[in-house]
């Protein structure tokens, strides 16, 4: 059985993963090989001529903006990512090659091996992202779930990425989906540590009851020692299963413990804004407490927390937050911006008054 299956993904969610403000991961890795054949407008599979001074002939095109033909000879240079070759010695081999424009050089992105074709041509014909059609979008996401422990970094890049710049709300979609053991085995594997951040979300989503537990566990040891790696998908994960309780004690042991790293606080409240997006296990009203709380007594950390007021429209707290503006804006300028964006983007007349105040300071 797959890792993940997709029969019940076939779901209509026209507004669910728009609604969300946070991808499923929170730690993505840099520019996959599939972003990068996404955004550019010609990719081609090439051979070196020549190893000094190396040219490349193109053997296939995979995408083109332009009418490129099947032997021509170009030149490229190398990109500066882990994974193009770094070498001329490393070019002995087909090689995916990139440009933006017609006007543009080709940059050698990386060697493509028997395996590698294959995927390469299949990216090329996937939708792009969100915004065409839900059942566009699910077919993008069908081609990558089984990908995301590929032992292929490139491939296991593409797919994390994929996935995990999806919207978090989308992603729950797959909780019946999701193999747990799996995803246990992939947690405690030593060449999975990229991807823990997506694949501990993923067991959020798809565990159970003993997954909880081994969660909480997971959370004390990171506590005892002031580490966060990984920490801010922990914590979604944790919440996703217990509930409204896991964020009351993420809130008394991270929120409001001031032996706390900022690192640690960052990534706890990106938790709790996340399941606060999603209302449900979690009530958008808890979270918002819990800010309510880092405003009046944490006012350095207050900026934090003031977009996600504003993504919720939550202008309930405006009074206090165009105060702290006016009274500790010169101290802390990031909180006065941070509230001036919030100000901005409130429709009430209130609002209007509260930016003359600040503008006149």
């Amino acid at each position: 059985m797959p890792l993940i299956g997709v029969a019940a993904f076939a779901l209509a969610f026209a507004t669910t993963f728009r609604a969300s403000a946070h991808p499923a991961s929170v730690l993505l890795p840099k520019k996959s090989l599939a972003e990068k054949i996404d955004e550019n407008t010609d990719v081609v599979l090439a051979r070196p001529t020549r190893l000094e001074d190396p040219q490349f002939r193109i053997t296939a095109t995979l995408k083109s903006g332009n009418s490129i033909e099947r032997g021509l000879v170009v030149d490229a240079t190398l990109s500066k990512d882990p994974e193009a070759p770094e070498a001329i010695d490393d070019l002995l081999t087909s090689l995916l090659l990139t440009r933006k424009s017609h006007s543009d050089g080709w940059v050698v992105q990386s060697p493509a091996g028997l395996h590698l074709t294959p995927f390469f041509r299949k990216v090329v014909g996937l939708p792009k992202g969100y915004s065409d059609s839900d059942e566009l979008y699910r077919e993008r996401l069908r081609f990558f779930l089984p990908l995301v422990a590929h032992p292929d970094t490139r491939i296991a890049n593409s797919a994390v990425a994929a996935i995990g710049r999806a919207p978090y709300a989308t992603v729950r979609l797959l909780e019946g989906d999701l193999d747990q053991g799996k995803l246990r085995a992939f947690i405690s594997d030593p060449k999975q540590a990229g991807w823990r951040s997506l694949q501990y979300t993923l067991l959020g989503i798809g565990g159970n009851e003993a997954d909880a537990a081994f969660l909480r566990e997971s959370i004390d040891a990171l506590w005892q020692n002031n580490d966060s790696t990984d920490l801010a998908a922990i914590l979604v994960a944790y919440i996703e299963l217990a509930g409204p309780q896991a964020a009351d004690h993420i809130v008394e042991a991270y929120v409001k413990d001031r032996d706390r790293t900022f690192a640690e606080i960052k990534q706890a409240l990106t938790a709790l804004a996340m399941q606060g997006d999603e209302r449900d296990p979690l009530p958008r009203e808890q979270v918002i407490e819990a800010f309510g709380w880092l405003v009046e007594n944490r006012v350095p950390l207050a900026y934090l927390v003031v977009p996600d007021y504003a993504r919720w429209e939550h202008w309930e707290i405006m009074p206090e937050l165009a105060e702290l503006a006016r009274t500790r804006g010169f101290q802390l300028p990031y909180i006065r911006n941070r509230v001036r964006s919030y100000l901005e983007a409130c429709p009430l007349p209130s609002a209007r008054l509260h930016l003359e105040g600040l503008s006149s300071l």
